[in-house]
């Protein structure tokens, strides 16, 4: 893997989605953090395995993130901007090791990476026998939007 990251003067790594994406799927035990609200989290869709502190947050809950401050720590949000005040307050804090993923979850999601929604945390990487339990759920919902008339193959055009 090359990674074209840049360390910034603030103290963390920015990386793009797609190198955040080998960094998860080659190293279990990075902390996933997800900046955005719970909102976002829980209907718009998450990284599997993220842990939810809102960029606001991430300070005064502290006693939640790693005790290992010399830990890999990802960090993402929608776009980009809440999740690099986040990692600043990270470095702030004493972290070392803080990455920052470009793009947020809106690009990860672009690419078709992997992605949950509800309030489960999830696992990463998501094993190939998780995706049969996804397929039977995706199929209900294109069923459910097509009797809804809404599109599709053989929906209204």
């Amino acid at each position: 893997m090359l990674l074209t990251a840049r360390v910034l003067a603030e103290g963390y790594t920015d990386v793009t989605v797609d190198e955040a994406y080998d960094m998860l799927s080659g190293n279990p035990a990075i902390f996933l953090l997800d900046v955005r609200a719970a909102s976002e989290y829980e209907f718009d869709g998450h990284i599997p395995g993220a842990y939810l502190i809102p960029h606001t947050s991430v300070k005064p809950r502290a006693d939640e993130l790693p005790t290992d401050k010399g830990g890999p720590v990802l960090v993402y949000c929608r776009s980009g901007a809440r999740s690099r005040l986040a990692s600043q307050d990270l470095v702030d804090l004493g972290y070392t090791d803080v990455k920052n993923m470009l793009g947020g979850f809106s690009t990860w999601a672009g690419k078709g990476y992997p992605s949950i929604t509800g309030p489960q945390q999830g696992t990463f990487p998501v094993a190939e026998t998780s995706m049969a339990l996804v397929l039977p759920v995706l199929l209900i919902a294109w069923a459910s939007i097509r009797s809804r008339g809404a599109g599709g193959p053989a929906g209204p055009g």
